[in-house]
């Protein structure tokens, strides 16, 4: 551990009135249930454990103090790994409440990534803790998110098996990596006072059930400017959600907002390679939204809104997924276009990117088209008739 420093020149505060440090009881939200401020605890006595994550309470008016700490020659120390003890398996019914711990930062450099097998990490954000903000520890191609020293931040872990922060390289992935050939989409809620985010991962080895490393709940804090934005499933919120695609239909998309607000809602689907819809249903003003195609905005209502918004999610059915090929349309690529061929009757086509979205349609009665293509890479058209529907991929 390590001793609690002075204040330098403020020298007249003093602790527990002026300043305090606070720990959050990951046992107790397990055994009561309770996801408010009472999870966090006063720190007794005068020192700080190594490697646990604190959040430091300062007096209003009090301006911007330094602590200080001796420099314990054991944290330059060139071990190859960093270990922290966690606690996973605690008493309580509901698992999204159980394994919840404040980790710090092994490190005095900067770190990419949390740690081997832990998916996501949380960070307090707001004022006095009341907002929050998710993030998936890598990205599909395994680079961490930067981390500076001194930064605490919340994990949630299934057992009590310590974690560990490897020195090479200070770079981790996850242990499971399964969410990375998935189809992963980020919703962003816009307001006059901010942007939040929630996640969805579209893999059809994923279920309902909270899973902990694979969904992460929702630290919802209200109050405060920054706007809110959650799927919901089995009364929980999520900022990351992992369903089968059957799931991702009319699910839920709850918001909040401290004032009433021009509002966008947006999609980044660039880990969504084979959807071909995503649908947002505004119950209120009976519009659908492919976000995939374009934004949707609206006006949103002081307070908690779950009623409003739902989701659902199509993907692109692949050639082998058709039941009839016997005279299907046949596509060849030239410079600058392709060309559709072998039409019969009236078609409407439309053509998709390799993230999903859809850069051309058209509605035909002629035997072929063209269609012009800018940029070199893989796209799949899909051409509808009134009786039969093809869907081709082609290399440009």
């Amino acid at each position: 551990g390590s001793k609690l420093g002075q204040f330098g020149a403020y020298d007249n505060v003093s602790l527990a009135s002026d300043w305090d440090v606070k720990y959050y009881d990951g046992t107790s939200r397990a055994s009561t249930g309770k996801t408010d401020g009472s999870n966090w605890k006063t720190n007794v006595g005068d020192r700080l454990e190594a490697y646990k994550g604190y959040i430091f309470w300062l007096k209003a008016g009090a301006g911007t103090l330094d602590v200080t700490f001796k420099l314990n020659n054991s944290l330059v120390a060139s071990e190859n790994v960093r270990t922290i003890p966690v606690l996973g398996n605690q008493v309580g019914a509901l698992k999204s409440n159980k394994g919840w711990n404040l980790v710090g930062q092994p490190y005095l450099s900067r770190y990419a990534g949390g740690k081997a097998g832990i998916n996501y990490m949380t960070f307090p954000d707001g004022v006095a803790a009341q907002t929050y903000t998710t993030l998936r520890s890598t990205d599909n191609a395994g680079n961490g998110k930067i981390i500076d020293p001194f930064t605490a931040y919340f994990v949630q872990v299934d057992n009590s098996d310590d974690i560990t922060f490897a020195i090479n390289g200070r770079s981790s992935a996850p242990a499971s990596v399964k969410n990375d050939a998935s189809d992963m989409l980020q919703l962003d809620f816009t307001t006059a006072t901010g942007t939040d985010n929630t996640n969805l991962i579209i893999d059809n080895d994923q279920t309902t059930e909270y899973t902990i490393g694979q969904d992460m709940v929702k630290w919802l804090g209200t109050g405060t400017a920054k706007p809110q934005v959650y799927t919901r499933l089995d009364n929980l919120n999520f900022s990351y959600n992992a369903l089968p695609l059957a799931s991702v239909a009319n699910l839920p998309l709850g918001f909040y907002t401290l004032t009433a607000s021009k509002t966008t809602i947006s999609a980044n689907a660039t880990s969504a390679r084979s959807l071909s819809k995503l649908l947002l249903w505004d119950n209120t003003a009976k519009i659908e939204t492919n976000l995939l195609t374009s934004n949707y905005s609206f006006t949103a209502d002081a307070g908690t809104n779950n009623t409003r918004f739902t989701i659902s999610a199509q993907r692109v059915p692949t050639a082998t997924e058709m039941a009839e090929k016997v005279g299907a349309p046949t596509i060849i690529t030239m410079q600058t276009k392709m060309l559709v061929s072998n039409l019969t009757g009236e078609n409407n086509i439309l053509v998709y990117d390799a993230i999903g979205k859809v850069i051309f349609s058209k509605h035909t009665v002629n035997s072929s088209l063209e269609i012009p293509i800018s940029v070199s890479g893989m796209y799949t058209v899909k051409i509808e008739s009134s009786k039969k529907m093809w869907t081709l991929k082609t290399v440009f």
